[in-house]
């Protein structure tokens, strides 16, 4: 297999050469800056003071004028996948469906949707105005493609079950991308590298560190 992996920086990824032949291609800054840049002209257009509809209208106009984040994206992934044909597209996540629906529909190769956590979670919008709608309006352009995606994927039974349930859609299939969990004697080595006394309670998060995602809680408490 021949696999291209299109992202702002290259990822981490330890795939081995004799199977896999990986081609990293990396936005990087240009296209957060001019996401940027599209996101300051947005705001210089809005009233002020102005309500929901207002909004909604200018997000509609922006996601209409491909002038949306995941709309740069998508633009300069077909730049860089100009006359390249892949007979599968897949989207890391709900944030880079309409550029993987973009070179899909050039290359006619089949949509898989990987969704790593709960699509379309509405409980992270972007907590101005003006972005929560640009936001909103993404993600009704994304679940129309992911619903046309001609598979879904995820990386837990746990997290199949809540996508099939919340969202009404077939169970996606599950690739963990995690090795199998094995059995261990050492039950303490955790407290015992961190010099910590057994009855320490301790809490992993197996996560991204991120303000605004509940962490700065579970840290207080």
């Amino acid at each position: 297999h021949c696999v291209t992996v299109i992202s702002f920086v290259a990822p981490d990824l330890d795939l081995a050469p004799e199977l896999t032949k990986v081609r990293f291609i990396e936005t990087g800054v240009p296209a957060i800056g001019r996401w940027l840049n599209t996101r300051l002209q947005f705001a210089r257009l809005l009233p002020r003071p102005a309500d929901e509809s207002a909004f909604r209208v200018i997000a509609a106009s922006a996601l209409a004028n491909g002038e949306t984040r995941c709309q740069k994206f998508a633009e300069m992934a077909m730049q860089a996948t100009a006359g390249v044909r892949f007979d599968v597209v897949q989207a890391h996540f709900d944030k880079a469906l309409i550029a993987a629906e973009a070179v899909r529909q050039k290359c006619g190769g089949s949509l898989v949707f990987d969704a790593v956590e709960i699509p379309f979670d509405t409980e992270k919008l972007p907590s101005s105005h003006d972005m929560r709608a640009l936001r909103l309006a993404e993600i009704s352009r994304e679940k129309g493609i992911a619903s046309s995606a001609d598979r879904w994927i995820s990386v837990s039974g746990s997290l199949a079950d809540g996508i099939a349930s919340g969202l009404s859609v077939t169970r996606p299939s599950v690739i963990r991308n995690c090795c199998a969990l094995r059995p261990t004697t050492q039950a303490n080595r955790l407290r015992t590298d961190l010099g910590l006394s057994a009855d320490c309670r301790l809490i992993v998060s197996l996560n991204s560190f991120r303000a605004g995602d509940g962490l700065e809680v579970v840290v207080d408490a």
